[in-house]
């Protein structure tokens, strides 16, 4: 697989699934049941039935939560950038039908064919940490959801210490440019990360991991995602989620485990770490913008 020409994408020499054909039997995941949950309870939040409610997956992949969603009768859509993902989710426009194409290609400056205030749920799970211009993403979301909605947003941490695409560790932590390029070169050289595909040299792979890290890959703090989605609209809550974890976890052990959970919940700060090296999710509420009110 090696090229003499253009660097080959690290979707396409990683294995990722989503260029397979999704199958009905991809739709029951734990991953989607997970993500549902929080939902569900994103929707206790509002006072409504999510079955009433129109849900968008933003980066929706080949749309296994699509499908997920849709089995348990929820109007859910998807929309993605890369059409080769929305031909591998093809097969849901025949198992549910609808008015609209399930799956939709992001347009221009990513914009979304659906109307102003279309959606009261939207998920964008491991998504901004793949978004160069994330003001015009948080513009899009605003846009699309209701007044009385919520954004759900998954993505992993800053200082995760190992990264999980490339699965290298800590090089996503220096800025963008010769010296991370180089070190990523070096590493997989060395048989560090995701190893490359049959026919292709550690050489060549660190190359396209280089340019997967400089061009397709953004940690930001949590700090500055929150700066970008307010001004645009979005309120974002870093602590909701986490905070809902950390209880059901709670509810869930007994006795000596009970315990131990208790008081390791009251002696670290559980939250900020998982936020800043694990995995964040945030909950997002539209507010008024200043030109939207006359100010």
């Amino acid at each position: 697989m090696e090229l003499s020409g253009s660097i080959p994408k690290f979707r396409e020499c990683s294995g990722d699934r989503k260029y397979r054909d999704l199958r009905q039997a991809d739709l029951q995941t734990d991953d989607s049941a997970k993500l549902f949950r929080h939902l569900e309870n994103l929707a206790q939040r509002s006072g409504r039935e999510i079955t009433s409610m129109r849900v968008l997956d933003f980066g929706c992949g080949r749309g296994e939560f699509v499908g997920y969603l849709r089995s348990k009768g929820i109007h859910a859509y998807g929309v993605e950038i890369d059409e080769k993902f929305l031909a591998a989710g093809a097969v849901l426009d025949s198992l549910y039908r609808d008015e609209r194409p399930l799956l939709a290609l992001v347009g221009v400056e990513g914009k979304v064919g659906f109307p102003d205030g279309y959606f009261d749920l939207i998920i964008a799970n491991q998504v901004f940490e793949h978004v160069a211009q994330l003001d015009l993403v948080a513009a899009e979301l605003y846009r699309l959801l209701d007044s009385r909605g919520y954004l759900l947003t998954l993505f992993p941490a800053r200082f995760k210490v190992i990264e999980p695409h490339y699965h290298l560790t800590m090089v996503h932590w220096l800025p963008k440019g010769p010296l991370q390029q180089g070190l990523i070169r070096l590493l997989v050289s060395l048989g560090f990360g995701v190893a490359p595909p049959e026919g292709m040299s550690r050489q060549m792979m660190g190359k396209v991991i280089a340019e997967y890290a400089q061009s397709e890959t953004f940690y930001r703090s949590n700090k500055l995602i929150a700066e970008v989605c307010n001004a645009k609209g979005i309120a974002l809550d870093f602590r909701l989620v986490p905070e809902h974890m950390l209880k059901m976890k709670l509810a869930r052990s007994s006795g000596l485990q009970h315990l131990v959970y208790v008081f390791v919940a009251r002696l670290l700060p559980l939250v900020a770490l998982r936020n800043s090296f694990k995995t964040c999710a945030a909950v997002g509420r539209k507010h008024r913008l200043e030109y939207e009110s006359g100010a």
